[in-house]
């Protein structure tokens, strides 16, 4: 109980400065600023850090946790190396503490631009001092990146579930959504003008629940699978007016599995840095702009995340009354990325680590408001930077198409086929073309005000 409470009095500690904060000046002309929000931004970086040290050190009892000042100079003196840490916590857990970072700063109304400083500095911090382990230069370069899309994106949904007039069950909400968020809105007055810029958005979103199966056919053995997924298409892509700031449309699916080892099986975010060329039309609309992503995908044997920044193409063609068709077209610079799967074994791994780029294709065909047709192709190759004994690059594509059924009120069916490929070229071993197929039936509950 003693250590529980160590980690209270810690964060209470750091976040005390919030208490005596008062609505003053604006730091931009949409939102209101608290007092001293750079410095408020600091001390909670610093706080999360401290809380998350703390919860493993005193209550989890990890060994890598338990720092001293000759670890801290055994840091600093060893300089940087690649970490053999598990997939899912450097390529989600690292990204969420960089999430958890970012909105703090966000919290206290800093822009977009002025918070992705927070996570870079929160990151260097842990790798320094932090933990007994060597310095991973892996984790401080995909906390911030990653974590500042991811980051954004639980911001903006956050003030979603907030809505013009929150009571207590949006607080809980979006609390629960974005804790850095729900801990500032806990600890000083609550402002509805804050985020009055981010909040006005239209949205469409939905939730979706079904099962299926996965078939490898490498092993000839059918396994079932049940499923949750939510997505969310954020802003309006074609209105100039309202792309004023990075991550004004954005797009996110999350997809959590319910019957596997590794439950947070995808996650896929792309937003809008600068739109570049923009039109509305009657009968075509599109948009041309540069784009930031964090991926993330664990299914066992196929295993690839990437944060990226590139430009795409949206359009929006009306092709008669009934009938219209949307697509996206991207090519993406990977700035670091992981990719693997079982059959790689680098030191404690079963993924490397490098740069490399990604493309993707969306089709939509859509019938009134009665079904669609929609077609999703991502591929990633990620280049090795470490063994290339095992691969030059990991090429993994994910191919999926499926049908969609209205069926009442806010109510759809549908049912879908994922491909999924990886092949390691350039190894010296003989290049498996490894595949795995998805098949997946689902129910829709569509929200949001949006008709994307």
């Amino acid at each position: 109980m003693y250590r529980l409470l160590i980690v209270l009095f810690i964060i209470l500690a750091i976040n005390a400065p919030l208490r005596a904060a008062q609505s003053t000046t604006e730091i931009n002309t949409d939102s209101v600023a608290v007092v001293h929000p750079k410095r408020n931004a600091l001390l909670q970086a610093l706080g999360i850090d401290l809380g998350i040290w703390a919860f493993n050190s005193y209550v989890a009892q990890k060994g890598w946790a338990k720092i001293t000042m000759k670890s801290f100079r055994s840091n600093i003196e060893s300089g940087w190396v690649l970490d053999d840490n598990s997939f899912h916590v450097n390529q989600f857990g690292h990204p969420f503490q960089g999430a958890l970072v970012y909105t703090a700063a966000r919290a206290q109304g800093l822009t977009f631009w002025q918070s992705i400083y927070y996570p870079v500095f929160s990151s260097f911090i842990w790798e320094m001092g932090m933990e007994t382990e060597k310095p991973a230069i892996n984790d401080m370069i995909t906390t911030p990146l990653s974590g500042i899309t991811y980051g954004e994106v639980l911001h903006r949904m956050s003030l979603i579930a907030l809505g013009d007039h929150p009571g207590l069950k949006e607080e809980i909400l979006a609390f629960i959504i974005n804790p850095s968020l729900g801990v500032n809105r806990l600890f000083r007055k609550k402002s509805d003008r804050l985020f009055r810029a981010e909040k006005k958005k239209n949205f469409s979103a939905g939730f979706s629940a079904g099962g299926g199966g996965y078939f490898l056919k490498n092993q000839d053995e059918l396994l079932p699978n049940q499923f949750i997924r939510f997505h969310l298409f954020y802003g309006e892509p074609f209105n100039k007016k309202k792309l004023k700031r990075p991550f004004d449309y954005f797009s996110f699916i999350a997809i959590v599995n319910t019957d596997r080892s590794e439950y947070v099986g995808e996650l896929f975010s792309s937003g809008i840095l600068k739109p570049l060329l923009i039109k509305k039309g009657v009968s075509h609309s599109y948009l041309v702009g540069i784009f930031k992503d964090y991926d993330y995908m664990n299914h066992d044997e196929f295993k690839v995340s990437s944060s990226s920044i590139g430009t795409g193409i949206i359009q929006n063609l009306r092709l008669s009354s009934a009938f219209r068709l949307y697509n996206e077209v991207f090519v993406n610079g990977i700035l670091f990325g992981s990719a693997g799967g079982d059959s790689i074994d680098v030191h404690e791994r079963n993924y490397q680590y490098g740069p490399g780029v990604s493309g993707k294709v969306i089709f939509i065909l859509k019938y009134r408001n009665s079904w669609k047709l929609y077609t999703r192709l991502k591929r990633y190759l990620i280049f090795n930077v470490e063994e290339m004994r095992i691969s030059r690059y990991e090429n993994i594509n994910l191919l999926k198409a499926g049908i969609q059924v209205h069926v009442w009120n806010r109510l759809s069916v549908g049912g879908e086929y994922t491909l999924v490929s990886r092949k390691p070229v350039g190894s010296i071993l003989p290049e498996v073309l490894q595949k795995r197929d998805i098949f997946r039936f689902y129910v829709v509950y569509h929200i949001g005000n949006n008709n994307l």
